[in-house]
């Protein structure tokens, strides 16, 4: 995005890091308002963790940023110098990672680009974040430029690789990464470009770094897994959660400081960030404020109240002095000849100093400078910034016939669509490919546009009737519509399956298939009760050699088709799974890489 430059500042008479926009996001001016806004946020952030922001401004066409120079390395050319770090280090400088997004996310700012690359280690070995703000700043720059997803891939949380919103748990995803990496000297997904590592993130859930170096402590291990779901409810749901147990863990491994020992210290510090209520030592009880504490607040209060007594007593002799001043009226959303009209009734000159692509139409006010309720001088200039009408994507919508499902969906996002996918039966396209789309590859369309997208459920496998028995009632729905077929009468009847499950059919099950005919359904009212078991299933992994194979164990039973355990086993390995199961019967099979190894009747 830029370049940086070691300077020395005159009057702070230190050196200071000057970062000056690159030229392509210079002449953006849409993206140029939001990277000084975000930078202007993330200056209001004071931490010993994170690289302050000393001042932002722009000298003609020269956009820059003046932050806190810090001698040292960044943590990625750490781990590539020395490889996986000892566990000791790497949880400290997780620990001073996660204590900098706790500070970030209570001022409401997220980074959203967490990644070794922007973590700089100062000589005495403090970890410090940079690029505050300024990455949601780039966030839509940088993957709409191109047209396709470019960035810090390797580190995305799986709702960024999707374009869906963001908070601060895709930061604790980034950041249970880059602990990975730290441990293990290697990020845990890798692929032949940006897309393919993206769709890794989205699919799959990261191996387990003590895999790599069995000597990683388990309770480590467990936070490296928890801050790396891929669902965003099961990940730790602040940075203060995950920076307990960073906290927590540090006091078990060798090497703490007189700070981890201090239990008291860490939960006070966990209370202070996370809300929790009431915290007690470990003796259980409650300690008691000391009166200098509450004579102290009591003095800051005081002090807090004088000066806002004394600030509107200011005020009010300003406008008893100043009685010639009018408050700025709103011109947002109006058009420019309104805005003239509006401010010259204010008695305030206007003058329009940008153009930015809006939902607005053009020539209409998208923002001002002050705003109300500031209140001025007659004849101020109020500056105005006006639309250039909807934003169109450059090149028009991206060709994704012929991509994956998934691969499609974030093509389409990255350059600021949103897909709408409808699923068709294709005897030439596989499953989960694209068909068709409208509008078609290169047509113009306004950012945030919708694109319908046609995807293979594949050939038919038959030309008769399927056995929809045991299925929800849903997916039987949408597969009846993708054959061309309606959904007839529906009736429920008493059963010990869940209700809204399949039971019956009419016609038959091999009944060949008439385009448009109505298949009537019975569902499962759920009244039964049925028999739970318990079967303890084994596996032996075919094959040989060192490369780990995906092992699935899927069960069939009352309750219909589930996963009951799907990991990465080395070849010859013997896997014992537990599995509760329902009904009268139910059917185990393993599949390997997918394909089905082995199948086991459990009654």
């Amino acid at each position: 995005m830029a370049t940086v430059y070691l300077a020395n500042h005159r009057l702070l008479e230190r050196k200071v890091a000057v970062k000056i926009l690159n030229p392509e996001y210079a002449s953006d001016e849409e993206f140029v308002r939001r990277f000084r806004r975000e930078a202007q946020a993330a200056a209001s952030l004071s931490h010993p963790n994170i690289v302050s922001i000393y001042d932002v401004g722009h000298e003609g066409d020269i956009h820059y940023i003046v932050m806190e120079y810090v001698p040292g390395e960044t943590l990625k050319e750490l781990i590539n110098r020395e490889g996986p770090l000892p566990v000791r280090r790497a949880v400290d400088i997780a620990t001073q990672i996660c204590d900098a997004l706790v500070c970030a996310h209570r001022n409401r700012i997220i980074h959203r680009d967490i990644k070794p690359h922007n973590i700089l280690l100062t000589e005495d070995g403090r970890a410090k974040v940079s690029d505050f703000g300024i990455a949601r700043a780039a966030a839509s720059a940088t993957l709409t430029h191109s047209g396709s997803i470019v960035g810090s891939v390797h580190y995305f949380a799986p709702e960024q690789a999707r374009g869906s919103i963001t908070d601060e748990k895709s930061d604790v995803y980034s950041l249970g990464i880059v602990l990975y990496e730290m441990l293990t000297g290697k990020v845990p997904f890798q692929g032949e470009s940006p897309i393919s590592v993206a769709l890794r993130h989205v699919q799959e859930r990261i191996p387990s770094p003590r895999e790599t170096v069995p000597s990683i402590p388990p309770e480590v291990e467990r936070i490296v897994m928890q801050a790396a779901e891929r669902d965003p409810q099961q990940r730790y749901q602040s940075a203060a959660q995950m920076l307990g147990d960073l906290r927590r863990v540090a006091r078990m491994l060798p090497g703490a400081d007189e700070r981890d020992l201090d239990d008291e210290a860490a939960e006070k510090e966990l209370k202070l960030y996370d809300g929790e209520a009431a915290v007690r030592s470990r003796s259980g009880k409650r300690k008691k404020p000391q009166r200098r504490s509450r004579r102290s607040a009591a003095m800051v209060a005081g002090a807090l109240l004088g000066a806002i007594l004394l600030g509107l007593l200011l005020r009010g002799i300003f406008l008893w002095l100043n009685p010639g001043t009018v408050e700025v009226p709103s011109v947002v959303g109006k058009s420019l000849l309104e805005a003239q009209q509006i401010l010259a009734q204010a008695k305030l000159k206007y003058q329009v100093v940008g153009e930015v692509y809006s939902e607005l139409p053009a020539n209409y006010i998208t923002a001002q400078d002050p705003a109300p309720p500031r209140v001025v001088r007659p004849g101020r200039v109020i500056k105005l910034w006006q639309s250039k009408g909807p934003e169109f994507i450059p090149g028009g919508v991206p060709d994704v016939v012929g991509k994956n499902l998934q691969e499609a969906e974030i093509i389409l996002r990255s350059a600021g669509l949103e897909p709408n996918v409808n699923y068709v039966i294709s005897a030439d396209v596989p499953a989960d490919y694209v068909v068709n789309q409208n509008p078609k590859a290169g047509s113009p369309i306004q950012k945030n546009g919708r694109v319908d997208i046609d995807v293979s459920r594949g050939a038919p496998t038959a030309a008769t009737l399927p056995d929809f028995t045991g299925e929800r009632l849903e997916n039987v729905q949408a597969r009846l519509t993708a054959l061309g077929l309606k959904t007839g009468a529906l009736t429920q009847a008493a059963d010990a399956r869940p209700a809204g499950t399949v039971i019956g059919q009419n016609p038959a099950p091999g009944t060949p298939i008439v385009a448009g005919m109505s298949v009537d359904l019975v569902t499962s009212d759920g009244s039964g009760a049925p028999a739970t078991h318990t079967s303890t299933v084994t596996f032996t992994v075919p094959g040989s050699g060192s490369k780990q194979v995906r092992v699935t164990l899927v069960v069939t039973d009352s309750r219909g088709t589930r996963t009951v355990d799907d990991s990465y086993r080395l070849p010859g390995e013997r896997v014992s799974v537990q599995v509760t199961w329902t009904g009268a019967s139910a059917q185990a099979k393993w599949l390997v890489d997918g394909v089905v190894q082995q199948e086991e009747e459990l009654r």
